[in-house]
């Protein structure tokens, strides 16, 4: 393995191990971090695939001779690759992001019993239901106009 190339290898193993580690800390310890622990762990991927690839096409060219591929080909499979690489960047990804569903306002309706008033029924209109994530919705209603809720601030 020549000089600068064991360098570079020990240098980004040191630099995958620390990540790992701040990788570890931050999933144990800041579980609302996942875009940073996604970060790290694209990161950490990154550096691995270099430290494989560059020893693996160290291993594999170092008996390849340059009369043997001209130099046409070469030059176009790396612009091949990196236009891929561009395209790949720059495409959106095809998973659908649910949008609100919005229902009609005389689909469904809830009563709701106020505490202080047990003999009053308010009854509201649900207008939309938000898919938040896999498990959780956000349900949103309307008030009759007849109907408004009175509270202080800081009181829900």
């Amino acid at each position: 393995m020549s000089f600068p190339r064991a360098w570079f290898c020990i240098f980004l193993c040191r630099s995958s191990s620390r990540l790992l580690l701040v990788k570890i800390l931050v999933v144990r310890y800041q579980k609302a971090a996942w875009n940073l622990v996604i970060t790290l762990g694209i990161t950490i991927f990154a550096i691995a695939f270099t430290l494989v690839s560059m020893n693996v096409a160290a291993h594999y060219l170092r008996d390849v001779a340059p009369h043997k591929v001209p130099l046409i080909i070469s030059l176009r499979v790396v612009a091949l690759v990196v236009i891929l690489a561009v395209f790949g960047f720059f495409t959106k990804s095809r998973t659908a992001i649910p949008k609100a569903s919005v229902l009609s306002s005389t689909s469904t309706s809830f009563i709701v019993q106020p505490r202080d008033a047990p003999e009053e029924a308010l009854n509201l209109t649900l207008a939309r239901i938000e898919t938040q994530t896999h498990d959780a919705r956000t349900l949103r209603f309307i008030l009759p106009q007849s109907n408004r809720l009175r509270h202080a601030p800081d009181s829900f």
